[in-house]
């Protein structure tokens, strides 16, 4: 936002953009079993105006389970898919964009891994080696 490095772009699409506030990043709670934390965003509609909101996450610690957002409008846990470059390809040719989005939660994920990183200090381990899709 404003080439502002504490705000980050995690996720756009068309007219529609989620800035993460780095700043924002704290735990909840974070204990042996599992942790869980918040970070605000800024979502901006181009030519519409802006908006400040908060995404929950949380994670076991069993090393496999996958991390989940907190869904205010289903009112629960909804777990993050493991994302494989080549199977997302796959799936937007197949599905589209917008079922990507829906199915993957591609805007919850990108975020999740700036807030991990901002809190833990190290990148979130998955397959995309910095690549995104």
């Amino acid at each position: 936002m404003n080439d502002d490095p504490n705000f980050p772009v995690s996720y756009y699409h068309a007219n529609y953009r989620e800035y993460v506030d780095l700043n924002s990043c704290a735990f909840i709670f974070n204990n042996a079993d599992e942790y869980e934390f918040a970070v605000g965003y800024v979502g901006v509609v181009i030519g519409g105006g802006s908006s400040y909101h908060i995404r929950h996450y949380r994670q076991l610690k069993d090393g496999h389970s996958l991390p989940q957002f907190y869904n205010e409008n289903k009112n629960q846990w909804i777990a993050i898919p493991l994302y494989h470059y080549s199977e997302i390809e796959m799936y937007i040719t197949s599905h589209g964009y917008l079922g990507y989005i829906n199915d993957y939660h591609a805007y919850s994920y990108y975020m999740f891994k700036y807030a991990y990183k901002q809190l833990w200090g190290v990148e979130y381990s998955d397959e995309l080696n910095g690549t995104t899709p």
